[in-house]
């Protein structure tokens, strides 16, 4: 009788401890991340007779967590929201009240923006990853987006297995900036306000393009993209230019580029220069420009005017042309045509003065040949080909690159930790406060407009014994001397923006086990009073 009222006792405990663990799952079920509790029993003590042994009553063996089960992922929308598919854990840090950092671990990614743009969980805990570094390629001193940069040129990540990048850039609205050149440079890279225009859009194309196939293939043996240049000779042609009948053609990748007879009228400064330069036979010929000249001897002036004039005029309609750029050297003859966009090659397979072809005139150099480029460096070489023709439009360049360093997860190592700063203005990026934010496989990003930055990267942590970390409450969790050794769990799991992981608690489950407590409570009670009602009976009897 006294042993059946032990039993009842014991289990009575039990229960009530049985009944706790099962009421806080149900509690939780909504509780991000939460891992359910799991109680064992276990028996405690035996009896001997001559019969054979008897158990003495139960207790709880353990009551751990199951860190192991992984929850639903569900959708919710929400930018801050990042749920861990697979094992790891949220690494966060606190201030004790003395001031000293703690490191909490936590699988609750419900996280918010505080009012000076740190990430944090719920309960004011900052979030740790990598943060970028950024470096500023600018034409000027700007050293932040603002207004007056109009014109967006590129936001793209690039990376290789130790860095992940955003490129940032943007430009004066070189299509109000632009203006033509100088007619004086006639002949000399001149361009007009359109070309210029056209020449800066087929440069954007290109750097995107190569940033494009930068990210495609980042380990790519740096190469760089050099322009091709092209010289066409006309010595010994040009004195087929003798009146407005005559031209000048050339066929540049199957287009052809046609220069008509430019009648000029030569200056005296002209042809005191060219009397100059001539022979003493020569000067007989054309005469001295100080004295008085015949007919004949100006429109001799005038001819060698309209040639160079024909050149310039050609020279010029070359360097108008989408991506090339030209200057003629009139003193020898030699037109260099040059290609502005890197690594683009130029098809010039055709020359004419009027109908005489001196193909055999156009030289390339094997050095001076165009490469494709591969890497790091072929996006350079885009990128300075860039920043040339829009300071040559009269506009603004500005580049931002943001870099984040991912050596920890090459390492499998968790170093260089750090509070995510999400804040525009912090981060220098910009005069607004916060941005849009997104949250993209543990990568932090923030748009502002159209530009969009990579600030940081979330890291999670795995432990050789995750069943070692010590619930502290707040979905929390502390490291113990049964955790083992903690690495870095990038290769675990998948971290997915605006969604969470659901509790891994079951209102079925609860309650089906709610239940079962209850009525093995109730059995244990009923020992109790029947053991009693037995040892009342017996007292009355011995009396």
């Amino acid at each position: 009788m006294i042993g059946g009222l032990w039993n009842g006792v014991t289990g009575l405990a039990t229960f009530e401890k049985a009944l706790n663990v099962e009421s806080n799952n149900s509690t939780n079920v909504n509780t991000v991340g939460y891992k359910e509790d799991t109680i064992n029993f276990a028996d405690l003590m035996y009896q001997r007779n001559g019969a054979g042994q008897y158990g003495k009553g139960s207790n709880v063996a353990t009551v751990s967590k199951a860190m192991y089960q992984q929850g639903n992922v569900k959708i919710t929308n929400n930018p801050y929201d990042v749920a861990i598919e697979g094992k790891g854990y949220f690494i966060v840090e606190d201030l004790d009240s003395k001031g000293v950092r703690q490191t909490f671990y936590t699988r609750a990614g419900d996280f918010k923006i505080n009012e000076r743009g740190f990430l944090q969980t719920q309960n004011e805990m900052n979030i740790l990853g990598l943060s970028s570094t950024k470096t500023f390629n600018s034409t000027n001193d700007v050293s932040e987006f603002g207004n007056r940069y109009s014109n967006f040129v590129a936001s793209q990540n690039i990376g290789n297995a130790d860095n992940l990048i955003t490129v940032n850039a943007k430009a004066t609205d070189y299509k109000i900036t632009a203006s033509s050149d100088d007619i004086s440079n006639s002949g000399t890279n001149y361009k007009t306000k359109s070309s210029k225009i056209n020449d800066i859009d087929a440069l954007i194309t290109d750097y995107k393009n190569k940033l494009e196939s930068y990210s495609l293939n980042s380990t790519a043996t740096p190469v760089a993209s050099v322009s091709q240049k092209t010289d066409i000779t006309f010595a010994n042609y040009k004195d087929l230019l003798q009146n407005r009948d005559s031209f000048i053609k050339v066929n540049i990748d199957d287009n052809q580029i046609s220069q008509a007879f430019v009648s000029e009228t030569a200056s005296q400064d002209f042809k005191t220069t060219l009397y100059s330069s001539l022979t003493p036979a020569q000067q007989l010929v054309y005469g001295d420009p100080s004295g008085a000249l015949t007919e004949a001897q100006n429109d001799m002036y005038d001819l060698e005017a309209s040639k160079i004039a024909t050149m310039k005029a050609f020279s010029d309609k070359i360097s108008n042309t989408v991506g090339l750029t030209s200057t003629i050297d009139t003193t020898t003859g030699v037109l260099n045509i040059t290609s502005l966009i890197p690594g683009k090659t130029v098809n010039i397979n055709e020359a004419y003065i009027n109908n005489q072809n001196f193909s055999s005139q156009i030289v390339t150099p094997e050095t001076s040949k165009a490469k494709l480029g591969a890497g790091i460096d072929m996006v350079n070489s885009s990128r300075d080909a860039l920043k040339t023709a829009l300071q040559k439009a009269g506009a603004d360049f500005l580049e931002i690159t943001n870099t984040v360093s991912l050596d920890n997860e090459k390492n499998n190592t968790l170093n260089n930790l750090s509070s995510l700063q999400l804040n525009l203005s912090n981060l220098t990026l910009s005069k607004d406060s916060i941005g849009e934010v997104e949250i993209s496989e543990g990568i932090l990003y923030v748009k502002d407009g159209e530009n969009k930055f990579v600030v940081g990267k979330l890291q999670t942590a795995a432990f050789t014994n995750e069943q070692g970390l010590v619930s502290q409450g707040n979905n929390l969790y502390e490291i113990s001397n049964e955790t083992g050794n903690i690495y870095n769990a990038v290769n675990l799991n998948k971290l997915v923006g605006s969604s969470l992981e659901q509790s891994k608690a079951s209102i079925a489950n609860s309650l089906t086990a709610l239940l079962i407590y209850q009525k093995a409570f109730e059995a244990n009670s009923k020992s109790i009073t029947t053991s009693d009602d037995m040892l009342q009976t017996a007292i009355q009897l011995k009396k």
